[in-house]
């Protein structure tokens, strides 16, 4: 990846990525689901595979939702993210509930990867609204156990399957957190190069991956048709593009090529002007 002297333009793009990783993290859930339904035999789930088999279904059925997430409207994206996260919460709540006939079942495990879901998306604050909402959970499972199977608390080890939980997720949260206040200052020393005129482009082998404001005003093309852009070099004149995509070869390569030099752009309306590129990996 490269970096060529035109923050996120604040799209929702990391966004719908992060959705779509937990998306596909998703199914693997749904999948373990099945395999509970179908190996776990003594005791059987209350209501047997079929009540497993029905959450699993539902999970699979809101995530259908997230997989095309990208083709809905911007202002459906935050609450489908948080329908799903509260769908996994569920979900996970309903296999523990289902599970409760078994004094050593070990199905509250899977609060962890919720745990990880919910400060991943939303820090230390989703980190919190889980603490709270497992904790509720956890001791309604608790009551269910000892009123309807008789089985007594032992406190000891409710403490410590709890507590490991809620530091997963505060150490997720605490990660999160600090990730997304590296970002803001990312963004606004990149925000800042943009107000002085310095255009900036962030390439992945020739394809445009961000340019700031500054890049989009020299070009006079917008995000969107930088991006549907075969290559960068396809802005070059026709003239120098043959010696630009062997610079970049050489450069994939790991051949050593000069940082800086003078070339020049095509804007979008013909205009043809000179510009110093000063290029770095990332």
């Amino acid at each position: 990846m490269d970096v060529a002297t035109v923050v996120p333009d604040h799209t929702l793009e990391p966004r719908l990525q992060l959705a779509r990783l937990l998306g596909r993290v998703r199914w693997a859930g749904v999948a373990l689901g099945v395999v509970l339904a179908v190996t776990t035999s003594d005791p059987r789930p209350i209501f047997g595979a079929t009540g497993v088999f029905a959450a699993a279904a539902v999970m699979a059925l809101y995530n259908v939702a997230v997989a095309l997430i990208g083709r809905l409207p911007r202002r459906a994206v935050e609450p489908v993210i948080i329908g799903a996260l509260a769908g996994d919460f569920l979900v996970v709540t309903a296999w523990t509930m289902l599970t409760a006939n078994d004094m050593f079942a070990t199905t509250y495990v899977a609060y962890a990867i919720v745990a990880i879901e919910a400060a991943t998306l939303y820090r230390l604050r989703g980190a919190l609204g889980f603490g709270l909402a497992f904790c509720a959970a956890y001791a309604a499972f608790y009551w269910v156990r000892l009123v309807a199977f008789g089985f007594p608390p032992l406190f000891a080890s409710i403490l410590f399957r709890a507590g490991i939980v809620l530091l997963v997720a505060v150490f997720v949260g605490g990660i999160a957190t600090s990730s997304e206040r590296r970002r803001e200052r990312y963004q606004m020393l990149l925000q800042a190069i943009s107000d002085l005129g310095e255009g900036l482009l962030i390439t992945e082998r020739g394809r445009m991956v961000y340019a700031n404001p500054a890049y989009l005003r020299l070009s006079g093309y917008s995000n969107d048709e930088l991006r549907a852009l075969p290559s960068m070099i396809d802005l070059a004149p026709p003239e120098h593009q043959a010696a630009l995509h062997e610079g970049l070869r050489q450069r994939l390569g790991g051949i050593a090529r000069d940082s800086q030099y003078e070339g020049q752009l095509v804007r979008k309306d013909g205009a043809i002007i000179d510009v110093e590129t000063a290029m770095r990996p990332l």
